[in-house]
């Protein structure tokens, strides 16, 4: 092995190939080396067959964001002591197809080749009443997973806030289900929400 060279198989590659630190070697074809002079601060080395050598710095991507927020163009109102599930007929965005305004309207589905872990939001802001509670589920497939309580105010809107990380498979589907204990059917208001945003696998 020649003193101040990097072994290879022909022997060695010549040091002076390299000028600057963080300078790597690639090739252009078979048994063709080139230095690749190191990138700006925060760029990464990508692939890219248009360049002679086959790679470049380049700012990274920015990931792309999956999920959807769904609205309710209307107040719903939800009988005493009853489980109701919520519907959701707009959508502020829906990345991937995740909802439908109106064939079941009331669930977020996992669409094709998005597995994972998801994660859920929803904020039910109810109608005023002074008596009993308000409650707040979220269901995978018609099984409950977690849930939120909160008592009812003397006065102003009551808004139930609800979180959870679910592992889902294509084709699983989330809903949001409430039940109130007013003593009478009590309003859903329009402007609550329910979103999710895909974690990864």
């Amino acid at each position: 092995m020649t003193v101040g060279r990097i072994p290879s198989v022909e022997g060695g590659i010549q040091p002076t190939l390299l000028t600057t630190k963080g300078d790597i070697i690639v090739a252009t074809g078979n048994a063709t080396l080139v230095r690749q002079g190191v990138g700006a601060n925060g760029t990464v080395l990508t692939a890219n067959s248009a360049q002679a050598d086959g790679v470049e710095w380049a700012a990274p991507s920015a990931p792309a964001f999956v999920g959807c927020a769904l609205t309710k163009t209307a107040s719903q109102s939800t009988a005493n002591n009853t489980l109701t599930t919520m519907t959701w007929d707009s959508e502020t965005f829906d990345t991937d197809g995740f909802h439908d305004n109106v064939t079941n309207n009331s669930r977020i589905t996992i669409p094709t080749g998005k597995g994972g872990k998801y994660l859920f939001t929803a904020i039910i802001n109810w109608n005023n009443s002074a008596s009993g509670y308000r409650e707040a589920r979220f269901t995978r497939n018609g099984t409950a997973q977690s849930y939120a309580n909160i008592a009812a105010t003397p006065t102003g809107e009551a808004g139930t806030v609800i979180t959870t990380i679910l592992n889902c498979s294509v084709g699983d589907y989330v809903d949001i289900r409430v039940e109130q204990s007013s003593g009478g059917s009590l309003d859903v208001k329009s402007y609550s929400i329910f979103q999710c945003q895909y974690l990864g696998a």
